[in-house]
């Protein structure tokens, strides 16, 4: 089993760096064509601002993006599955969770035949 690995320069430690100590953001943006990207991200300001200025492969050509709804997990792989999770969804789910009608989702994840 291999472990990412953090250190403590002051103390001059190295220790596992645990997956449970960090918080980590699910998000959506809103794209100028009005579509949407999800994506994981710990820091979140700083990952906007990537998108922002074109370094994300999706955005780049879909810019100006907007940050539309943003979920807090306490560890990157909740926020992974969260993340899979709502990528999975249609867009008027996303819309919902976005507009925090939250009593549509239910309605929305039965599939019209």
């Amino acid at each position: 089993m291999s472990h990412r690995w953090r250190s403590d320069r002051h103390l001059n430690i190295r220790f596992p760096f645990s997956d449970h100590l960090t918080m980590v953001f699910v998000y959506i943006i809103e794209c100028a064509d009005n579509t949407f990207y999800t994506g994981i991200a710990a820091d979140l300001p700083r990952r906007i601002r990537s998108h922002e200025r074109g370094l994300s492969v999706y955005t780049k050509s879909r810019l100006p993006v907007k940050l539309v709804y943003k979920e807090r997990l306490a560890s990157r792989s909740l926020a992974r599955e969260r993340e899979l999770q709502i990528k999975k969804w249609s867009k008027k789910k996303k819309l919902a969770l976005i507009e925090s009608r939250k009593e549509d989702l239910p309605v929305l994840s039965k599939k019209e035949f």
